[in-house]
């Protein structure tokens, strides 16, 4: 029988139904496996009725007299979850130690076992063979697990049919499969997991859809580096994963004093002060440790043990005082993660300074830090490297070159390139070779050359960072010119292509840019962020963002009013904050059927009516969004609410912030019968809430905040006149945070 084809998934939906419940007074579920044995297995099974963990009751007669008292003649369902050959041994005993502590009749075992002889053996009165999915049964499981969605794209459609024909229709393999492919947004992605998953066809009975999933992890995540687990279970295929995996690292051990031959290791301040004179002895007993984290631990410099530790594939050395890593570092050839965050240095927060023994580290796949690292000289030649901090990109006196990373074919993930001061690195950019780095998914551009402006250069910086076709999000931070490359109007990538795959664009700080990208190839955008481009007046082609859900526009104050978004259907959330050239919000947003949260703060000071699109109780606007917040701001002749809030029928949140002219609240919030939360700021001219019928009529209301209202908020205190029509609400209060 195949491993993954669902034994263990079946029996356990059979386990947790009604009628098992009703049936069996007593249910005990026990995972088998490879190793155990009798006593052990009768303990286990007194734990599970006791629901607390047993004595370790070590003799057999004991065992059966106490097995007796706590299953007190009850009819039992034990079942026993992936049995071997080994536990043919214990089935006599099993049975007859039942047998005599069951009632006669109706006690039942359920077994599970990939080998069918095994539950032979056990003189099943029923054996139930599962077998594979059908092709259609398959491809209805891999769908779910991957999305509808990411199959509507042809090259991907038949790469992922590619795959699923391997998987031989094991629901594991197909879960597996799918779920991976669901986490990769590029085709490029989809395509080097189809290209590994030929190779991985199988390896020592794992099935290479889960090996695939574990060779997809960042290291990062592998492996627990400590932490504070006491004890942990697996699956039997997770299991075999994990011995394939460490291989000849791999060590079971009942001990619980690890120390002298553990994996992993983390020391405190005190135990690193305590070694003293046995240095050299505590290096003996740990000199296989993989993984050692010296979190916090007080540090200003590297203790040169460290650097003995030859088999280190990880360490952390975040939160301590480095100014500098020793050249003994280069001996550690076997370190795969280093990891140097909330480094100080000199009352500031700073990477330290690496050797040029850095260079040695040729297996390093992952240097990671929340700090801005300047380029360290030879960083080219660690071509190993998949994660980096952020770097910064400007010629330093001890660094290397932006140039360098050009060797590194092998960065993946999110990059973030931050500087951009020094006119004279252009020709290094270039060479960096982003185009071709198709690994790279997020691309972060962080502009710092603000006390040194020259458009010109910013224009051939950004022009020279042309990214790959199959990016996926792309952040562009204080870009100091009026335009933007081709590249980037176009929204092209490196030979032309399309940016097909662009999910998120984030553009922020561009005070001086005059136009933004154009969107008439961006369909795939899922979510767009305008802020802080003070004069930009227009955002084109927004028609053609399809599949949009997030539209923020923020700190635009050239912005004009908006294009019709009708065919935003996928648009969940929409914010417009600031752009003070705005006097109405876009047509066709009544009709967006999916918009959950809308904010409109300090739009044009010169309307008199606040902007809000035309509805009724038949719009989807009414019945999709969630919450409405609105700061008025400057519209001083604004004196009443819009009237069309109140067919918002699902409304939960409701802000109403900074009408300075608003002289009461209307009745019509009673519509409001979803409302959960109503926030009202900066009110000066309402005394009153509505009647005391409205606020009760708002059954769902839980929380009243009211702040900075100088006349209502006295009046809703507990001795005030608006009380009665709110004591039923459980928090009323201001603002906090």
């Amino acid at each position: 029988m195949y491993v993954g084809l669902g034994k263990t998934t079946l029996c356990k939906s059979i386990f947790k139904t009604m009628e098992i419940n009703k049936e069996f007074e007593v249910r005990i579920w026990i995972c088998v496996s490879h190793d155990f044995e009798f006593i052990q297995l009768l303990n286990r099974v007194i734990e599970k009725i006791e629901g607390k963990h047993p004595r370790n009751i070590p003799d057999l007669h004991t065992l059966e007299a106490k097995l007796k008292e706590v299953m007190n003649g009850r009819k039992f369902l034990l079942v026993l979850d992936d049995i071997w050959d080994t536990f043919e041994p214990c089935r006599d005993p099993l049975r007859g130690c039942l047998e005599d502590v069951g009632v006669s009749k109706g006690n039942t075992i359920l077994a599970t076992s990939r080998l069918k002889g095994t539950l032979e053996k056990l003189d099943g009165s029923c054996i139930l063979p599962l077998e594979k999915l059908s092709d259609e049964d398959s491809r209805s499981l891999f769908k779910q697990c991957v999305g509808e969605n990411n199959l509507s794209d042809r090259t991907k459609a038949d790469l992922g049919w590619e795959m699923l024909s391997r998987c031989d229709g094991v629901p594991l393999a197909i879960k597996a499969l799918g779920r991976l492919l669901k986490s990769q947004n590029s085709t490029s992605q989809w395509r080097k997991i189809e290209q590994d998953h030929d190779i991985l066809n199988k390896v020592d009975d794992i099935l290479p859809s889960v090996m695939l999933s574990f060779k997809y992890l960042p290291s990062v995540e592998r492996f627990d580096h400590l932490g504070n687990v006491q004890a942990c279970k697996m699956h039997d295929v997770v299991r075999s994963l994990a011995l394939h995996i460490s291989k000849g690292d791999t060590e079971i051990t009942e001990r619980r004093s690890f120390l002298k031959e553990g994996l992993s290791l983390e020391l405190s301040n005190g135990l690193i002060a305590s070694l003293g004179t046995t240095q050299q002895e505590f290096i003996k007993q740990i000199k296989h440790l993989r993984a050692l984290s010296l979190v916090d631990a007080g540090l200003e410099e590297l203790p040169d043990w460290i650097c003995e530790l030859k088999h280190l594939r990880y360490l952390d050395i975040s939160r301590n005082r480095i100014e500098s890593l020793p050249i003994g570092l280069g001996k550690l050839y076997y370190l795969q993660t280093l990891i140097i965050a909330d480094n100080f240095v000199a009352y500031s927060q700073s990477m330290p300074k690496f050797p040029k023994e850095f260079t040695k580290l040729n297996n390093l796949r992952h240097l990671c830090s929340n700090l801005d690292m300047e380029i360290p000289n030879g960083i080219g030649m660690l071509t190993s490297l998949q994660t980096l901090p952020a770097i910064d990109v400007d010629k330093h006196p001890w660094g290397g070159t932006a140039s360098e990373l050009g060797n590194l074919h092998n960065l993946k993930g999110s990059l973030q390139l931050t500087g951009f001061r020094d006119a004279g690195i252009i020709q290094e950019l270039k060479e960096m070779k982003l185009g071709t780095k198709e690994k790279v998914e997020k691309l972060v551009l962080r502009f710092r050359s603000h006390q040194f402006r020259n458009e010109d250069v910013n224009m051939l910086m950004l022009e020279a960072l042309e990214p790959h076709r199959n990016l996926v999000s792309l952040e562009i931070d204080g870009y100091q010119s009026k335009v933007l490359p081709n590249w980037m109007m176009e929204m092209k990538g490196y030979g032309g292509y399309d940016l097909n795959n662009l999910v998120s664009l984030d553009i922020r700080f561009c005070y001086f840019l005059e136009q933004l990208p154009s969107m008439k190839n961006s369909s795939a955008l899922k979510i767009l962020k305008i802020s802080a481009c003070e004069r930009a007046k227009s955002l084109q082609n927004l028609e053609c963002l399809t599949s949009l859900q997030c539209l923020d526009l923020i700190m635009c104050s050239e912005m004009q009013n908006l294009p019709d978004i009708k065919t935003l259907s996928c648009l969940e959330v929409l914010r417009i904050n600031e752009c003070r050239k705005m006097t109405c919000l876009p047509t066709g947003l009544s009709n967006l059927p999916n918009l959950k949260t809308l904010e409109i703060s300090e739009l044009s000071p010169d309307v008199s009516i606040f902007p809000f699109p035309n509805l009724n109780h038949l719009s989807p606007l009414s019945t999709c969004l969630r919450e409405l917040h609105m700061q008025a701001y400057m519209m001083y002749k604004v004196v009443n609410l819009p009237n069309q809030i109140r067919h918002l029928c699902q409304l939960r949140y409701l802000e109403i912030n900074n009408f300075t002219s608003l002289e009461e609240l209307p009745e019509w919030l009673g519509d409001l019968t979803s409302l959960e939360t109503l926030v009202l700021v900066l009110l000066p001219l309402v005394k009153y809430l509505p009647s005391q019928a409205t606020m009760k009529g708002l059954s769902q209301l839980t929380t009243l905040v009211i702040h900075d209202c100088t006349q209502l908020e006295p009046a809703c205190s507990p001795d005030g006149s608006e009380w009665k029509k709110i004591e039923h609400i459980r928090y009323v209060g201001e603002l906090t945070g």
